[in-house]
């Protein structure tokens, strides 16, 4: 009776726990980025709502500033692109980042969900 009531091996619970660090790890790496994303993505989207008849520089300083009160770093504000479209500007600030995993391998996260129009 007490040979079928035997536990995990040792080399079996060592594969657990490596499994469960691997995603431990992945989640310590990479959630911080994607409430970034969230971040930005708020105030791009509140910015661009109430930035009718301001100018493109106007626009890309109030998101700079929102950007460093927030302390929002991966996104370069010089990269943010405007292309004009029925007296207002759709802003892409799609951006993707680069973060090191372990060893020499790295995770690349890309955000392509923050284009807006600006209100007519």
């Amino acid at each position: 009776m007490l040979k079928r009531q035997q536990g995990m091996s040792m080399s079996v619970m060592i594969l657990v726990l490596l499994v469960a660090a691997f995603f431990a790890t992945a989640a310590v790496k990479l959630a911080p980025k994607y409430v970034e994303s969230m971040t930005a993505k708020s105030i791009v989207e509140k910015v661009v709502s109430e930035s009718k008849g301001k100018s493109k520089n106007d626009i890309r300083d109030a998101i700079r500033k929102s950007f460093s009160i927030s302390l929002v770093k991966s996104i370069d504000t010089k990269k943010i692109t405007f292309e004009a479209i029925d007296g207002g500007y759709r802003v892409n600030s799609n951006y993707e980042v680069r973060v090191p995993f372990m060893y020499n391998i790295d995770v690349v996260l890309t955000f392509d969900d923050l284009i807006y129009d600006t209100p007519k």
